[in-house]
């Protein structure tokens, strides 16, 4: 795996890199970006913030630790087996993505938007709903 900068990140991005399988992205400020069509497959994000970001038609198969993607509009991406751990989706619009095995731990969707579909329902723990309800331990139901 290979450890990135914002900044490299970023960089890349403009030079018309979409594909960014297994990289390492730490304490970083992407908010507000556009970014369509990136693949984060086999990543890790942790302590990103990703507030009011638009992502589409993005490979999000990723792991995503203490990130904010509060406000942000997340559409049409894949999101199978991704896992969100301490996330926050406060405001959030995730739309038309497939939510096959995802895993929503201790993530915060409150006022959010979450749409998707798949072969498998995805997991929830400890999640607190759109509603601002808190549901402790497991289930398939935001």
């Amino acid at each position: 795996m290979e450890k990135i900068t914002a900044e490299m990140f970023l960089k890349r991005y403009e030079n018309g890199c979409r594909d960014f399988q297994s990289i390492i992205l730490e304490y970083a400020d992407l908010s507000m970006a556009d970014f369509q069509r990136i693949n984060l497959q086999g990543s890790q994000l942790s302590y990103v913030n990703l507030s009011r970001i638009n992502l589409r038609d993005s490979t999000l198969t990723a792991q995503f630790s203490f990130c904010n993607f509060r406000d942000s509009k997340i559409e049409s991406c894949y999101l199978e087996s991704a896992r969100f751990s301490d996330c926050d989706f406060r405001g959030a619009s995730v739309t038309k993505v497939n939510l096959t095995y995802t895993s929503f731990i201790r993530v915060n969707l409150q006022g959010a938007r979450l749409e998707g579909f798949g072969e498998e329902f995805p997991l929830f723990f400890n999640v607190v709903r759109e509603d601002g309800e808190f549901i402790p331990g497991y289930t398939y139901e935001p």
